[in-house]
């Protein structure tokens, strides 16, 4: 009997094939039967060789649809069985569980020792097993429970609530961008989310329909994007910390209502992880919903900030900073990640007690929603209807002045790369002899990252990666000492060039080419290299 098993939900299946792609052992192959969906679902062809290493699973991007399970023999036959509802009481779990519930929290002999993204609520149910894992879900409350154990996420200082100098302690945590989300989310005070479930994004709502209840928050799955977003048009007008998460199928779905939260300055966070379009396109990483929502998206003109993590550690801080942004300007905010970096597994050090359950922003807030239309409460009235154009005009030209406020959020990151000279030991931006800027966000810049120092080393010339982390706003003086000294600028993006039509508002053209790539194909350090050294 072989000692590592996963577990293929053939109904949750959507036939994408990174699975068997990511089998080195060829474990995985094809099914014969059409699962209810209408998918070719993936199954185990040669379970004993499996050797364990779980790359089906942290490729997969859909939850629930990989589960890995070390089984006893007591348990072995559940798992033949495919017992989707497997609750062997004596059955030990072991994973970084990123859905635990208060009852198991609660659990007295409960143990959780391996890595499963996958698990399933009777799984966690299980009356005997022993967690010992990273809890992101965690409430003062919970962590305050005498009879809770959590043993195995150590945390990165001393101390019983925080360290020496005062720091809230951290525990270190291996997950995917999506699951950092969340964290962040939580971390940043959010107190409800509302979505509705699609690949890349779909970790997102997954785990906070599991994390936000043991929160004290609220979680619920609305019956499409279009009542998600108005639902956190609704809370945002209470002052509620909300937030929201598709990718762009459904972000097209939204815009009628971001626009009327744009409109209205409604404060919400939306997470868009990005796939390969148009249309339903596929799940690939893409880059492509970068026009709709930089330029705004929705009917009108308006702008919503547009944060751009790269890593699992950028989309955990990103998402609390975004909540603040939020708030601070009374506006929607975006993070707008490709499906590379959300479903990539990265690990980060999150806060080991999350902000208390009460309404963190809603002292902050200066109005709420009401129903009731008099004169003592018409102040408290949300409306974006003006049927005077001069008056509509004044509100337009208030919203842009407003919008030259929120240059200061404007963030890149620089790094010049010299031949044999390592990213981190990188010279200064005061070298005026750079051959070649490349501009580039997400994924393509941590791509583009290697391919400078590689370029660097081939060429012996000087190159340098200008990184933004806000699409929106770019901030062209605060670039342009950095774009004035290459000789050329090279973008590299996930889509046909939308950003750099962008940069060309302040960026010579003859200056300007392009390493694009579409349809779900990720540009490749090689062909990077080329076209800078060529």
């Amino acid at each position: 009997m072989n000692t590592n098993w996963i577990k293929i939900d053939s109904e949750r299946c959507k036939a994408c094939g990174l699975c068997i792609e990511a089998c080195k052992h060829g474990c995985l192959g094809w099914g014969s039967k059409i699962n209810r969906a209408g998918y070719l679902p993936a199954q185990i062809v040669a379970p004993a060789s499996c050797i364990g290493c779980k790359l089906c699973l942290y490729t997969c991007p859909e939850p629930l649809c990989i589960t890995s399970i070390e089984p006893n023999t007591q348990n072995e036959s559940l798992l033949k069985n495919g017992d989707r509802n497997a609750k062997n009481d004596d059955s030990t779990h072991k994973s970084i569980d990123l859905g635990q519930t208060e009852s198991l929290l609660k659990n007295d002999d409960s143990t959780q020792k391996s890595i499963d993204l996958g698990q399933t609520e009777s799984l966690l149910k299980n009356g005997d097993s022993t967690h010992k894992s990273i809890d992101l879900g965690q409430t003062e409350s919970l962590l305050k429970n005498g009879d809770s154990t959590q043993k195995s996420a150590k945390p990165s200082q001393d101390g019983d609530k925080n360290s020496p100098n005062g720091v809230p302690r951290t525990l270190r945590a291996f997950m995917k961008g999506n699951d950092a989300i969340v964290a962040g989310a939580l971390a940043a005070g959010c107190r409800a989310f509302f979505g509705y479930p699609i690949t890349p994004a779909s970790e997102i709502a997954h785990d906070a329909m599991q994390l936000f209840e043991s929160a004290g928050a609220l979680a619920i799955q609305a019956e499409s994007e279009i009542a998600a977003i108005h639902m956190l048009y609704g809370a945002g007008a209470t002052g509620t910390m909300a937030m929201t998460a598709t990718s762009g199928p459904g972000l097209s779905l939204m815009q009628d209502g971001l626009s009327y939260m744009a409109a209205a300055q409604i404060p919400g966070v939306v997470v868009d992880i990005m796939r390969a379009g148009p249309g339903l396109g596929n799940i690939g990483p893409e880059q492509s919903d970068y026009a709709m929502i930089v330029r705004g998206g929705g009917h009108g003109e308006y702008h919503i900030p547009v944060l751009a993590p790269a890593s699992a550690r950028e989309m955990f801080d990103m998402t609390r900073e975004a909540f603040r942004i939020a708030f601070e300007y009374r506006t929607p905010v975006c993070i707008l990640a490709d499906a590379f970096i959300g479903q990539m597994m990265e690990s980060l050090d999150i806060p080991e007690t999350l902000p208390a359950a009460s309404d963190i922003a809603s002292a902050q807030f200066p109005f709420e929603a009401r129903v009731d239309a008099t004169p003592q409460t018409s102040g408290h009235i949300i409306s974006t209807l003006d049927l005077i154009p001069e008056s509509l005009a004044k509100k337009n030209d208030d919203r842009f002045a407003h919008y030259d406020a929120m240059k200061s959020i404007a963030r890149f990151e620089y790094t010049e790369f010299s031949p044999d000279c390592p990213s981190d030991e990188a010279p200064n931006a005061s070298h005026a002899d750079l051959d070649t800027l490349i501009v580039a966000f997400g994924i393509c810049a941590r791509i583009a990252r290697e391919a400078a120092q590689q370029a660097a080393n081939a060429a012996q010339k000087r190159f340098a990666l200008l990184r933004p982390q806000t699409l929106w706003p770019i901030d062209g003086d605060k670039a342009r000492p950095y774009i004035e000294r290459a000789r050329k600028i090279c973008v590299v993006e996930c889509n046909r060039g939308m950003m750099r039509a962008d940069l060309a508002r302040f960026i010579d053209e003859t200056r300007m080419y392009g390493i694009c790539r579409d349809g779900g194909v990720v540009p490749t350090v090689e062909e990077i290299v080329a076209q800078l050294v060529s």
